[in-house]
């Protein structure tokens, strides 16, 4: 589905490709990613980081190894589709650029 606009004098192209959202604007090459509305654990990013299916022997066998890494955290700067590994340094000097995953155990006692 696509959807052009103006606002303020810009020319807006706005794309919906399956769950996420593309704003093109056509007075340069930028776009925004808007990330679909499912929530991303800490444990499915793990697991997408390592390129394995999401399921309970993969997290048991691969959380360990990041949390091993006292370091580093994972994290992703603007598709949660995207984990990344940073140091907690940077992550906590940068909290507009990096974005933390919720843990499962965080969105259970929501």
């Amino acid at each position: 589905m696509s959807i052009s606009m103006s606002i303020s004098g810009f020319r807006i192209h706005l794309h919906v490709h399956f769950f996420s959202v593309f704003i093109f604007s056509t007075a340069g090459s930028r776009y925004l990613f808007l990330p679909n509305m499912i929530t991303i654990t800490r444990e499915q990013a793990i697991c997408m980081l390592y390129c394995v299916a999401f399921n309970d022997e993969n997290v048991k066998k691969f959380v360990p190894t990041i949390d091993a890494l006292k370091s580093l955290e994972v994290c992703y700067k603007e598709d949660p589709m995207e984990p990344m590994l940073i140091s907690f340094k940077s992550l906590e000097a940068h909290t507009v650029k990096y974005c933390r995953y919720p843990t499962t155990q965080s969105l259970e006692e929501k």
